[in-house]
């Protein structure tokens, strides 16, 4: 038996195809802006630690692993993933520092022993920022999230364009 669905005159609901896409595009528009407002937090944030925060050599010296739970939908078993923070080793104005970063990631972009550049808050040492990092971080974000639901919702805006000049 095979079943067809068409958007006639009348749509679904009544309503013409020309709200269906519009309403679809709406609902893909408030998530693209919702998300684009979180990027642009995090590069400002992000922005004002890179003017604040002094530059300092570290060694990666371990990973902070972190496991979240998901109950996967048809075997009904529980998956855990890990999420990996770099732990940074320094020194600060003579002090010995080891402190995990405040961005975890699903893979580990380090090896333990890398020395890398990170910043450190001059008035909380213990604070520490890593710019790549945090770059990989925001690009991962751009690309799995932002660009796919703005795609989305791009092409049913187009969708309900074409569909109005048409009728």
């Amino acid at each position: 038996m095979q079943v067809e669905f068409r958007l006639g005159s009348g749509g679904v609901g009544g309503a013409s195809p020309r709200k269906l896409f519009a309403r679809a595009a709406l609902v893909f528009f408030v998530p693209t802006l919702i998300l684009v407002i979180i990027y642009f937090f995090m590069s400002y944030t992000n922005h004002n630690k890179d003017e604040n925060y002094q530059p300092v050599q570290a060694e990666i010296v371990n990973y902070d692993v972190k496991y979240s739970n998901r109950m996967h939908r048809r075997s009904k078993i529980t998956i855990s993933s890990p999420s990996y923070a770099p732990v940074y080793k320094y020194v600060y104005e003579g002090m010995n520092y080891q402190e995990e970063g405040d961005t975890y990631s699903q893979m580990r972009i380090y090896n333990i022993g890398d020395r890398v550049e990170i910043k450190v808050n001059p008035d909380k040492p213990e604070k520490v920022y890593d710019p790549l990092f945090a770059a990989k971080f925001q690009r991962y974000f751009v690309t799995h999230l932002i660009i796919p639901f703005g795609a989305v919702f791009i092409g049913l805006l187009c969708a309900a364009i074409f569909n109005r000049k048409r009728s």
